[in-house]
């Protein structure tokens, strides 16, 4: 997963005991983006893409773009790539 630092910021603030958990968990990446991001938070797996887009003002929007088909995934993946690049692993909040 990789997150915007304004919502890394709202984690810490708000859900920084259950995002504890996903950090000691061997299977769940979390990275901050150091650059700007026209997202929230990004992810994705061999089935799913889950993106949460932020509003035309930059701001969080609670709607979500899942996706699952073959193209998708390989669009997803090469996004995520090309993101964890300027990301940084978050390993303690």
């Amino acid at each position: 997963m990789i997150v915007s630092k304004e919502l890394l910021e709202k984690i810490k603030l708000h859900h920084s005991v259950d995002f504890k958990k996903f950090i000691e968990n061997e299977y769940f990446n979390f990275y901050v983006y150091t650059k700007k991001m026209e997202f929230s938070f990004f992810t994705f797996d061999n089935h799913h893409i889950l993106a949460s887009l932020q509003t035309k003002n930059g701001e969080f929007d609670n709607k979500h773009i899942l996706c699952s088909t073959k193209d998708s995934l390989k669009w997803g993946k090469e996004l995520f790539e090309y993101c964890l690049k300027d990301s940084v692993l978050v390993s303690e909040l």
